[in-house]
């Protein structure tokens, strides 16, 4: 499966979650958002005829991961997040 099945199937198992708490539907669901849209980014790119295509198609949105809503969702559902310093200790919410 690639990044653009792997995203799409994530967003779509995201979506189908049965009694979320009301804080985390609206980041749960930016974050399914976010992921649909990688996906569609990933498959335009896998149809690139050239590399250099491949590399606009790519960078198109300019911000390429899901970090941001994965962040948001996580601490709605009050599991840990990497510190925003980027030096991997986790935080507790």
């Amino acid at each position: 499966m690639g990044r653009a099945e792997g995203g799409a199937e994530s967003a779509k198992l995201l979506r189908a979650i049965d009694g979320l708490p009301a804080r985390a539907r609206g980041p749960v669901t930016a974050l399914a958002n976010r992921l649909d849209a990688l996906s569609g980014i990933h498959r335009s790119a896998s149809r690139a005829p050239s590399l250099a295509e491949f590399g606009e198609r790519w960078d198109y949105n300019g911000d390429e991961d899901e970090s941001g809503e994965e962040w948001e969702a996580r601490l709605a559902l009050g599991l840990p997040v990497e510190d925003e310093e980027g030096d991997g200790e986790e935080q507790q919410p």
